[in-house]
């Protein structure tokens, strides 16, 4: 073939050249158009550094593959502009001033296909590459600052990263990595906390999952250094330390002001709530912020960017009556929450609520998924003070508590809370929430993005999960499809193999192509709905937003080989 003739243009000249008749010229020439499509999607894996301060511009490499065709760039909070290099391998990144701090959260894309969403972190706070070497305590690199977010990477196995820092006396020292959450960087990390003379005055291993985290206030001027190493995420036979290219990290150190969490925890759909934070280095008259929840009850968590601070606040919200434990002095109604600390060691808390025979009751205990230090023990006693049940690990992963009940009789019972090993402090924190049992379901896909050819249809496969005897009828459909791709909705029956999964078939052509996101929605009678989400991208990212990709479908106008397609601009995300 030519290579000087564009696709389509060159598939006719074969088939003339060959003697086939014009039509079948035609079906060849749209042949060759969508083969010359069908290259490769981006593959990049990781971003490095993973993200930047409010108000700067960083330079971003994009570590993977980035495709055949022209790189596009998705965004869910749509404030980052990328501005790609020639070869596709690096980008400028300017954040805006009043970007939200947070995780943003990004697809690459192409007319063929698009990554899966990757982080890239927004800050307020000055940041640093690592510079090495600085694997030895005399090789650490000096930071300079009182508050710094260094981007780094454990390049190999063996490797050690070294940081000093001077902190006044009374100044508490808060060193906090991210990196196996968010990031999901494969990487267990630890971090230690070393005098002048190289004395280990602390060493924290997981915190916040794995990714370690500490607090140490100065009794002294000092100068202080943090190391840091890691092991494998997923365990091994290896016994030295672990490194990878992808062993990528962000490491907080400040003497700032820090929040660990807030009281209440949650608050109520649509009402406005003086909340407390707590934390480090967080002045009197910063302890206390009014809010008022969204009346959306859609929006099942409030991120309020706090600028003079090190990390965004996240708050959960619910449909629901909301206390905190000092504001508990009596019997309560279900449904509930309530938040509070185990604040000393042996210490138990107690709630009581009325109930009634045969009401069906899910009582949890949420702490280690806030990041809590708390090991929650639950019991439930009757009215008559005898113990009923008592919950503890979810499971070997999940360190909460999550009891399910049929009340015997009518009358008060009361909820105990305690510490698995007894311990206590004001990290010990939890959100403690009792709802009657509601038969429910959810949906899940495999896969997180998918493709229209124009002979072959997407299939979908939607897993069903039915909660609680949940029997009801399920309508699915597609919302966010462009003109000219179709799908028509199915029904989950309460019996039979749909009760458990259906398939969606998308289908249709579009001349110039397209690329966005769209969602899976299932709703019953009842008004209740339900979002699909993917069990391919990783949980904090935007679960339910999944990617279609469509191809052009018909010959263009003829172009030079030097020029490229345009490629479709990406669809907004859908409203919640």
């Amino acid at each position: 073939m030519n290579q000087s003739q564009p696709p389509h243009q060159a598939g006719r000249l074969q088939a003339l050249q060959s003697g086939l008749p014009i039509a079948a010229a035609v079906l060849l020439a749209l042949q060759c158009h969508i083969v010359a499509l069908a290259g490769e999607k981006p593959a990049i894996e990781r971003l490095f550094p993973a993200g930047g301060q409010t108000g700067t511009e960083v330079q971003v490499s994009l570590m993977g593959k980035p495709g055949d065709d022209e790189l596009q760039l998705w965004s869910d909070r749509q404030q980052l502009q990328f501005v790609f290099s020639e070869k596709q391998d690096s980008a400028t990144v300017k954040i805006p001033a009043d970007a939200t701090p947070g995780v943003h959260w990004l697809r690459f894309f192409n007319a063929s296909g698009a990554t899966t969403p990757l982080p890239f972190v927004v800050g307020t706070l000055p940041e640093y590459p690592e510079a090495e070497p600085n694997n030895r305590f005399n090789e650490a690199n000096m930071i300079d600052t009182s508050t710094a977010v260094i981007n780094g990477v454990l390049h190999k196995s063996g490797e050690v990263d070294c940081y000093t820092i001077a902190v006044k006396q009374g100044q508490t020292l808060v060193a906090s990595m991210l990196a196996n959450r968010t990031l999901n960087s494969p990487m267990d990390a630890v971090l230690q906390l070393l005098d002048s003379r190289g004395t280990i005055l602390r060493q924290n291993d997981d915190d916040h999952g794995l990714d370690p985290q500490i607090a140490y206030e100065a009794e002294q001027d000092q100068t202080l250094t943090v190391r840091t190493f890691a092991f494998p995420a997923a365990p091994n036979s290896t016994i030295q330390f672990a490194g990878a290219a992808n062993y990528v990290y962000r490491l907080t150190l400040t003497t700032g002001p820090v929040i660990d969490h807030c009281l209440p925890a949650v608050v109520t759909t649509g009402q406005q709530r003086t909340i407390d934070l707590v934390g480090w280095n967080i002045p009197d008259q910063d302890r206390k912020v009014s809010i008022e929840a969204p009346t959306d009850p859609a929006l099942a968590s409030l991120e309020l960017p706090m600028k003079t601070f090190a990390f965004p606040l996240h708050l959960s919200q619910v449909p629901h009556p909301s206390f905190t434990e000092d504001q508990v002095a009596s019997e309560l109604s279900v449904p509930f929450t309530v938040s509070g600390h185990i604040r000393m060691p042996d210490e138990t808390d107690e709630v009581r609520f009325a109930g009634s025979k045969g009401q069906k009751l899910r009582c949890r205990t949420i702490a280690r998924a806030d990041y809590s230090l708390l090991d929650p023990l639950m019991t439930l006693l009757g009215p008559d003070g005898r113990e009923l049940k008592q919950a503890d690990d979810v499971s070997k992963t999940n360190l909460d508590a999550d009891l399910n009940m049929t009340l015997p009789t009518d009358g008060t019972y009361t909820l105990r809370l305690t510490d698995r090993f007894d311990h206590g402090g004001f990290r010990y924190f939890y959100r403690l929430q009792v709802e009657e049992t509601r038969p429910d379901f959810t949906l899940n896909v495999q896969q997180d993005s998918f493709v229209v050819l124009p002979d072959t249809p997407a299939e979908i496969t939607i897993n069903v999960n039915r909660t609680d005897g949940f029997a009801e009828t399920i309508q699915i459909t597609v919302t966010d499809l462009p003109a000219g791709i179709n799908c028509i909705p199915v029904t989950s029956q309460p019996d039979g193999d749909s009760a458990k999964a259906v398939k969606l078939k998308l289908e249709g052509q579009l001349p110039t192509g397209y690329s966005g996101v769209f969602e899976i929605r299932g709703s019953t009678t009842d008004d209740r709905q339900q979002k699909a989400t993917s069990g391919n991208i990783h949980s904090e990212g935007p679960v339910t937003s999944l990617w279609l990709t469509v191809p052009g479908s018909i010959p263009q106008d003829p172009v030079s080989p030097d020029e490229k397609p345009e490629a479709a601009p990406a669809a907004a995300p859908p409203e919640s």
